[in-house]
């Protein structure tokens, strides 16, 4: 949960509403989970501090960010930002849009970028650029209002999606993916599964 690394997960709604979402989720699968509230105005850095070993048991961090009032956030240590969780919420609560977002800034040996979005209980739209053996690049369902496809265009693969077209495309969603790093979390709670 850095800025070098993101793996972050947002829900169209208050942290309440999805971390009833997601409870109902782990339940209706049989997965036994604990919540922990950790102290208000948490800096970014402060919840990475809070986050568990990627070795551990799967857990994440649920938040939300005073420059983004109408999202709550949710970061996993896990390498996969724990994507699965946002099938099973969103299957569980087909009324919670979410949209997963990932952005390797930094020099990543295998880098990835993207988003996908999820409502009515599904995967709807989904953009993500990456490399391992080489340059690749997924383009699948309907373009979204907030999309500037021109961002798609490059012949470059891995200019086809750069980290300021991404961030320019949450901001039409009011989610403001920089400022959140210097901001101060609110409602902060820890989940372990």
């Amino acid at each position: 949960m850095s800025r070098e690394r993101v793996r972050m997960t947002f829900y169209r709604g208050s942290v309440d509403q999805t971390a009833r979402a997601i409870e109902g989720a782990l339940s209706g699968r049989k997965i036994p989970s604990t919540w922990k509230h950790l102290p208000p105005g948490l800096s970014m850095r402060g919840l990475e501090a809070e986050m568990p070993s990627p070795e551990g048991p799967p857990s994440g961090i649920l938040f939300a960010s005073p420059v983004c009032p109408e999202w709550a956030c949710f970061a996993s240590p896990s390498e996969d930002g724990w994507v699965t969780l946002v099938n099973a919420v969103s299957a569980s609560d087909p009324t919670l849009e979410a949209v997963f977002v990932l952005d390797d800034a930094g020099e990543a040996k295998f880098p990835a970028r993207g988003f996908e979005v999820f409502r009515g209980g599904r995967s709807i739209r989904k953009v993500r650029v990456w490399k391992d053996d080489g340059w690749h690049f997924v383009n699948t369902g309907p373009m979204l209002p907030f999309e500037d496809p021109s961002a798609y265009s490059p012949r470059i693969i891995a200019n086809r999606l750069t980290s300021s077209a991404l961030s320019d495309l949450l901001l039409k969603l009011e989610i403001d993916l920089w400022a959140m790093f210097d901001d101060v979390a609110t409602d902060a709670r820890l989940l372990t599964a």
